[in-house]
């Protein structure tokens, strides 16, 4: 394959993904890791992260790109019209910034696998079971779609990871208008993660009911 060939095989994937791919799916269309650094080299190619592309042509960046880029990097390994179920979800801080729920400050893009299988430096890998109640395909300005977690599996993750309750409650405002539809869906959220021992679960459970105080929403 040349680097014509390469290219056109290529156009098709960046199309869906706003103008991203992975280095695994251009494996699927035949072009190898050698032609890849090749055209990265020579420039068509933009090296974004291990394992991820952007065609550098009319490139203009989504601001969501680097979390986008990483979860292509870990969970890019499908062409973007296949069927099934994604590897990796985007989550915790990550999913809170593609939200628009909370303050967050930016820091190394965080995803949910099933099973423990990424370890990366440039990335935060959790590991949980994720149900299909608790994320959502969510398409970026670029055109890309990404597996989110839902607002309130955001929040419940965030929890979990001891995250400021000022934050939280923030994030909670931003992501409901009603405490009691809030408190409803993040205990459901909850209830469907894998359960956490009960001492540090009713620890949590009270947090929940202090983030969806009524009080708090207005």
């Amino acid at each position: 394959m040349n680097r014509s060939q390469a290219l056109n095989a290529l156009s098709p994937i960046a199309a869906e993904q706003g103008g991203l791919v992975s280095a695994a799916q251009a494996r699927l269309v035949g072009v190898d890791r050698h032609l890849l650094t090749e055209l990265s080299r020579t420039g068509y190619l933009q090296h974004l992260r291990r394992g991820a592309y952007a065609f550098a042509a009319g490139h203009a960046p989504d601001r969501f790109e680097d979390i986008a880029s990483a979860w292509l990097a870990v969970a890019g390994k499908q062409l973007p019209w296949a069927e099934g179920s994604p590897a990796a979800i985007v989550s915790h801080a990550s999913a809170a910034q593609i939200h628009g729920i909370g303050t967050i400050i930016p820091g190394a893009p965080e995803l949910t696998e099933p099973r423990r299988r990424t370890r990366r430096s440039d990335v935060t890998v959790h590991t949980a079971r994720i149900d299909p109640a608790d994320w959502q395909w969510t398409r970026l300005g670029s055109g890309m779609r990404l597996p989110v977690t839902t607002p309130a599996r955001t929040i419940v993750d965030l929890l979990l990871s001891d995250e400021e309750v000022d934050y939280l409650q923030r994030a909670t405002r931003d992501a409901f208008d009603d405490p009691t539809a809030a408190r409803a869906e993040l205990l459901a959220a909850l209830q469907r993660r894998r359960k956490p021992e009960a001492k540090r679960r009713h620890r949590i459970e009270r947090t929940i009911d202090q983030l969806t105080e009524p009080d708090r929403f207005r």
